[in-house]
């Protein structure tokens, strides 16, 4: 017998015709009429995954390069790992395949296990300055300091209280946050003059 439409290399429905080729010969059902036999390919599975990681902000993204096995060995795609965070937070570690190699699209199924990019807040510590001093009829105000914030990144310690006559008061603050995100930051430590 000779076999046609049997040969084919991308997903589908296929029907291969299968003809006798010596006169006298039949099928088991006694008869010599071409065969038409359907067959098919499957979609081929590919497996992406991607990472999860996690740190304490810093004010640089956050990545993590993922990857894929499955693709058929001399096809190509272009596989990026796209996903990224700067600021506190969660996201997917996503990626993106771009079909513009050998690769076809309908010849697979992507199969996807993502993990999660996690920035925490940045534990910081906040300080202001105490002093003990003989009555002088001069306002005493003191200062203070914020440690632990980024490199470039700034907030303004207002000690808004002062003290005059003799006698004591806490030196309380409020924060400015000037190019620093409050929610990028957690205070950990206070330490009242």
């Amino acid at each position: 017998y000779e076999i046609n439409g049997n040969v084919e290399t991308n997903v589908g429905n296929y029907v291969a015709n299968v003809t006798l080729r010596n006169q006298g010969y039949v099928w088991s059902d006694n008869t010599s009429v071409v065969k038409n036999i359907g067959w098919s390919i499957g979609t081929r599975t590919i497996m992406v995954t991607t990472p999860s990681d996690s740190k304490d902000y810093d004010g640089n993204a956050l990545t993590a390069d993922g990857g894929y096995t499955g693709l058929v060995n001399g096809e190509t795609f272009t596989f990026v790992t796209t996903g990224t965070i700067t600021d506190v937070g969660s996201v997917e570690n996503s990626y993106t395949i771009t079909w513009n190699g050998t690769a076809s699209m309908s010849n697979y199924a992507i199969v996807e296990n993502l993990g999660t990019l996690t920035v925490q807040k940045k534990e910081i510590s906040v300080e202001t300055y105490g002093e003990t001093k003989v009555y002088d009829a001069i306002v005493l105000d003191k200062g203070g300091i914020v440690n632990g914030l980024v490199a470039g990144e700034s907030v303004t310690l207002n000690t808004p209280n002062t003290i005059l006559n003799v006698g004591s008061v806490r030196n309380e603050y409020t924060i400015t946050w000037d190019n620093a995100k409050e929610s990028n930051y957690r205070i950990v430590s206070e330490t009242i003059g």
